[in-house]
């Protein structure tokens, strides 16, 4: 499994860790859901909900040399923020919820770790297993 942080050390000595794969959702309750699925370190960015271009760039910026990965809503919000980021970001990878669900705060634990395993992030087994409760 690819380590998916390096550690680098500063001109003043200090260790940084450097990201390889970011996943970019709308707001906190995304991040929640989605936060303990993951097997492997993986930096969740919170948009927050609607965001400017300028303030994606910002908020994106420390992250442009990783592998970025967007989880937005399957609602309206959720299409513009897409939109923006194709438009800005053209090299991230989309993933999509199933319409059913509309949010991914509200999507079942299972169906996100399909569709994040299916993107070939590590993720728990547990949340693969058909036992699981949703």
């Amino acid at each position: 499994m690819k380590t998916l942080f390096s550690c680098v050390t500063t001109n003043r000595g200090v260790k940084q860790m450097i990201v390889d794969k970011c996943i970019i959702v709308e707001g906190r309750s995304d991040k929640l859901n989605i936060a303990p699925i993951f097997a492997e370190d993986v930096k969740i960015i919170c948009t927050n909900g609607t965001i400017s271009e300028d303030a994606l760039l910002d908020l994106l910026e420390p992250f442009e040399e990783c592998k970025l990965y967007t989880l937005f809503d399957a609602d309206n919000s959720g299409e513009k923020l897409r939109k923006l980021t194709k438009r800005i970001y053209s090299e991230a990878v989309h993933l999509f919820i199933p319409r059913t669900y509309i949010e991914v705060a509200n999507a079942p634990k299972k169906v996100l770790a399909n569709l994040l395993s299916d993107a070939k992030f590590s993720v728990h087994k547990q949340y693969l297993s058909s036992t699981l409760e949703m």
